[in-house]
């Protein structure tokens, strides 16, 4: 799954929880630039490094959150709440060591076309 597409699910699942929903949000919770999420949703640059694992990790926790598991909700409320970024700066390793949540390390494709 590209960038862009990651980030146009991430959008419409916040927005269907009330957020804002906007890639200055994501911006936000991912500890980057706005300008550097709009290059990615143009497809004018690629997320790189611990980058890549963060947007990965919000990506699927808004998958799951999506479809109902309740760890993946508490999660995502926690990052939307004010532990933001730092708690998708942990990486999947340090969520699995935090929550134990077998679900983080799933096919990345999952969730797709849904």
């Amino acid at each position: 799954m590209s960038p862009q597409q990651k980030l146009d699910r991430i959008c419409q699942v916040l927005q269907a929880r009330g957020e804002p929903g906007t890639l200055y949000q994501v911006a936000n919770l991912l500890q980057v630039s706005p300008s550097t999420v709009l290059r990615w949703a143009k497809g004018a640059a690629v997320p790189q490094g611990k980058t890549a694992e963060r947007l990965d990790l919000l990506y699927r926790t808004i998958v799951h959150a999506d479809k109902g598991n309740k760890d993946a909700n508490n999660i995502l409320a926690s990052i939307l709440g004010g532990a933001g970024a730092g708690l998708l700066g942990l990486g999947v390793g340090g969520i699995l060591i935090a929550a134990g949540l077998a679900w983080i390390l799933s096919d990345d494709n999952e969730g797709e076309g849904q």
